[in-house]
């Protein structure tokens, strides 16, 4: 994926699948299952041959969110401090992750969001016009705005620029 200098880029990146396996946890707490924990590396890997310039990933604080960001930092071999966990990202609207996005430094010119289903699907639809009609785990989003500074982001600027899932094969 050829990046533009002159757009933003916005990865947004379900977390892989989950456990259920320990009723006794939080749901904030939950890992990631066996199926996650192939398909977070195999999505990262596909990603990662696309040759994506990302500056930052921002995480839920989820343990299944944040695992899939690790993985997918890794795979794209950021730095450490380009992998950050956000407390907010979890349990937020797609009107709060698209406050949040809109507060970014404009310094960044791609970031990626690790999150949450129902609403990183909202945002998705929210961000660009094209139809989105699911966002299963470890599903992987790029859209691109053609804008000099994330604070204007609007609703159906984005232009979807990528889309995979784990059963995309």
């Amino acid at each position: 994926m050829k990046m533009n200098a002159k757009l933003r880029y916005l990865t947004l990146v379900r977390h892989a699948k989950s456990s259920w396996d320990f009723p006794h946890l939080a749901d904030h707490d939950r890992p990631l299952n066996k199926r996650g924990q192939r398909a977070a590396p195999d999505m990262a890997r596909r990603l990662a041959t696309r040759k994506p310039s990302i500056d930052l990933i921002l995480s839920s604080s989820a343990v299944r969110a944040r695992t899939t960001a690790e993985v997918f930092a890794d795979s794209l071999q950021l730095r450490a401090e380009q992998n950050q966990i956000e407390e907010s990202l979890y349990g937020c609207s797609a009107s709060s992750l698209l406050d949040r996005v809109r507060e970014f430094s404009d310094h960044l010119f791609s970031v990626m969001l690790v999150g949450h289903n129902p609403e990183l699907h909202q945002f998705a639809e929210m961000l660009q016009p094209k139809l989105i009609d699911h966002f299963p785990t470890c599903t992987v989003a790029t859209v691109s705005f053609a804008v000099s500074r994330w604070q204007e982001i609007e609703p159906e600027l984005g232009q979807l620029e990528y889309f995979d899932f784990p059963k995309n094969k």
